[in-house]
């Protein structure tokens, strides 16, 4: 029997995917996502087009934050890739956002079917040769309650946005011997005097107090969480949920690599964003942060502070903790940490609010 190539067995398991693919899909809860692809064969030169739907399958509205959709445009990590069984780095932005406004929202009507065109090998790294897995991410945002608009400061339930999976192979270059998954960067941070460009020198004196800032609170989280604290105290457990030895662990480890970064690391601002946002980065580019128009107007300390966003920005980075952003908002992260601890300790926000313990918890 004549060997199969990986090309050829990979197209064996297209036409398997595609018979389950035929199969009738069960939504389970109110939105139903799909995704598909127009070509399953793709040179490495071409661009990775996907097919983004997104249903209510109820008989009332629903009202969906568009930061978790790319109805508004790739704004986050919404999308799981892995090459090869390996997860490919996100290449795009992460955000520092405030508390959703009504017209952040977008509404589904009961049975309405929404559908766009996303070009993701801008945002992942999907230029090499290889057999690549796609999917929507099933992580649970924020949406608005059935048939009401959300209130200033208030968050609705929690939604799940996962798809089916798509599969596609892709005619590449080669990839690099020592391959590596974005989830296992080395913490190596590089000790340089931080550096500020593009800020005006108003900018750049606001900057150093919310540096300093930042450096306390980081520090201070990083102290409590390594000093042997009661684990079930109301400061770990209002963020990070229920104590685990491993939980503990991997939120010490990231305060650890934080409070070194924000001290040691080769920082950079920079000052040009106009958005109305507080922050962003790129996580594969340390440390490089992005300050937009609400970052100014924030407090030094305290909630949603300008010291806070700081350490949120820098939890993103992989080479530090490679948070994501789950959810935001001190109502949603209270919540997120009851439901779903392991996603707290993977979230900037609860980062962020854990370091500013406002209102102060013990």
């Amino acid at each position: 029997m004549p060997q199969m190539t990986p090309r050829t067995l990979f197209t064996v398991t297209v036409a398997a995917a595609l018979l389950l693919a035929a199969m009738p899909a069960s939504a389970a809860g109110p939105i139903e996502t799909e995704i598909s692809l127009v070509s399953h064969f793709l040179k490495g030169t071409e661009n990775v087009v996907v097919n983004y739907s997104m249903t209510n399958v109820t008989d009332q509205p629903v009202r969906v934050l568009l930061w978790n959709t790319p109805f508004d445009g790739i704004e986050g990590n919404l999308f799981e890739v892995a090459r090869n069984g390996e997860l490919v780095p996100y290449l795009g932005r992460v955000y520092k956002r405030g508390t959703p406004q009504p017209e952040d929202f977008m509404t589904l009507e009961a049975g309405e079917t929404r559908v766009t065109k996303v070009e993701l090998s801008a945002y992942y790294e999907m230029n090499f040769t290889g057999e690549y897995q796609l999917r929507a991410r099933n992580e649970s945002f924020d949406h608005a309650p059935l048939g009401q608009l959300p209130l200033k400061g208030q968050h609705g339930s929690l939604l799940d946005l996962g798809s089916n999976s798509v599969i596609f192979w892709i005619d590449g270059e080669e990839p690099p011997l020592a391959d590596i998954a974005p989830l296992a960067f080395d913490k190596v941070i590089r000790k340089a005097k931080p550096v500020r460009e593009t800020c005006s020198n108003e900018r750049k004196a606001i900057l150093a107090n919310a540096l300093a800032a930042a450096q306390g609170i980081a520090g201070n989280a990083s102290s409590y969480l390594s000093s042997g604290q009661n684990p079930s105290s109301p400061r770990y457990t209002e963020w990070f949920g229920a104590f685990s030895s491993g939980r503990w662990n991997t939120v010490d480890s990231n305060f650890q690599a934080i409070d070194d970064a924000l001290n040691n690391a080769n920082v950079e601002f920079d000052c040009k964003c106009k958005q109305r946002y507080y922050a962003y980065v790129y996580p594969n580019e340390p440390y490089k942060i992005y300050l937009c128009r609400v970052f100014w107007d924030a407090p030094l300390t305290g909630t949603d502070s300008q010291a806070g966003t700081l350490v949120h920005e820098m939890s993103h980075f992989n080479v530090v903790a490679g948070t994501d952003d789950v959810t935001y908002g001190q109502n949603s992260c209270r919540s997120l940490a009851i439901s779903n601890p392991n996603s707290a300790i993977q979230n900037a926000d609860s980062h962020e609010y854990f370091a500013e313990n406002t209102p102060f918890l013990n």
